[in-house]
């Protein structure tokens, strides 16, 4: 995972491509909206539950508000 700071904002990059992963895991985060239906269910639910996981890891635990 990478942050990058946009303006004020900071922005969390995740990837798949690690050497842990299997060959077939590693290529979910290639393509941004990129494959079939299925690649995007993959891609869904890496955001929705490695996104949850990463966030509270990182001292994360409660939703932004503006």
């Amino acid at each position: 995972m990478w942050r990058v700071n946009v303006g004020r904002v900071p922005l969390f990059l995740m990837t798949t491509n690690l050497p842990a992963n299997r060959a077939e895991d590693r290529i979910i985060t290639d393509q941004l909206y990129g494959g079939d239906r299925e690649m995007r269910v993959r891609q869904e639910i890496v955001l929705g539950i490695g996104g949850t996981i990463a966030l509270r890891q990182l001292g994360y635990s409660r939703p932004c508000t503006t």
